[in-house]
């Protein structure tokens, strides 16, 4: 019976030490040593593997060996895992990714965009936790991005597709929403932040600070929400179409129907 025991007892441990051998996170490094194909496992590093799972995070980024540091997910393709990282997280190094049309990447936290990289998609993008840039790095996107976005420092960012999130606004450079563009999420413009509208806004949008909306004719702009403000010194401009057309700014503040949206604006000049 002891004998048992003590071989149960082993078999839980070694069990237990499987399990924590496992639930360690893998760190791929991309080399482009082959080419420019996210999928092909010779162009990362950790022994070749593509990343892939809930463990699993993307690191694209300059230097040795990480060059070149164009990196695509092409179209058809598919990619789950946990994180990206474009840059090394400060403003020395940076990388380029691309997800084309028809391609997928999902990630279970979130991604991240340092020193002057770039990210440029056109497919779909699952960031549960969202996606962070910083420094100079850039994003466009055109295809269907599902979570929240943030820019700072004096990162940009340019929404020709459709944003399913919150557009947070913490940079100095101007932020564009083209006429194809649509954010279904809060827009908070505030405090030196520019932000161009050509496209559709279907969430709180307010204005704050020394904060700047341009307001192109092609606009469409329905705020939700009780703080849809036009405060302190920020400023609104309307640029106007060759047809004489501006572009619309309404909200249903303080509205019974929230369909309605010709409500009022916050105002405290």
């Amino acid at each position: 019976m002891k004998n048992q025991k003590i071989t149960t007892a082993a078999i839980c441990l070694a069990a237990v030490f499987t399990t924590q051998v496992q639930a360690q996170e893998t760190f791929h490094g991309w080399n482009g040593s082959t080419s420019d194909d996210w999928m092909t496992g010779a162009n990362w590093d950790d022994g070749g593997v593509v990343p892939s799972g809930p463990l699993a995070t993307a690191a694209i980024r300059e230097g040795t060996p990480s060059k070149p540091n164009n990196t695509v997910l092409y179209n058809g393709a598919s990619a789950s895992l946990d994180r990206v990282f474009l840059g090394d997280g400060g403003d020395t190094l940076s990388g380029h990714l691309t997800v084309q049309s028809g391609a997928t990447l999902t990630t279970a936290r979130n991604m991240q965009a340092t020193g002057g990289s770039v990210f440029i998609s056109n497919g779909l993008v699952n960031a549960t936790t969202g996606m962070s840039l910083t420094h100079t790095s850039t994003a466009n996107l055109g295809g269907t991005f599902n979570g929240n976005l943030t820019v700072n420092g004096t990162a940009s960012a340019s929404i020709n597709g459709t944003l399913n999130g919150n557009f947070g606004v913490g940079s100095t450079a101007m932020q564009y929403i083209g006429a194809t563009g649509t954010v279904n999420g809060d827009v908070l413009v505030s405090t030196d932040d520019q932000m161009t509208v050509a496209g559709d806004v279907n969430g709180l949008f307010s204005v704050n600070g020394t904060g700047q909306a341009f307001i192109e004719a092609t606009a469409n702009i329905l705020s939700d929400g009780a703080d849809s403000w036009i405060y302190n010194t920020a400023a609104v401009t309307w640029n106007v179409g060759d047809d004489g057309s501006v572009g619309t700014l309404k909200t249903n503040r303080n509205e019974t129907s929230l369909d309605a949206y010709d409500g009022e604006w916050r105002y405290d000049a």
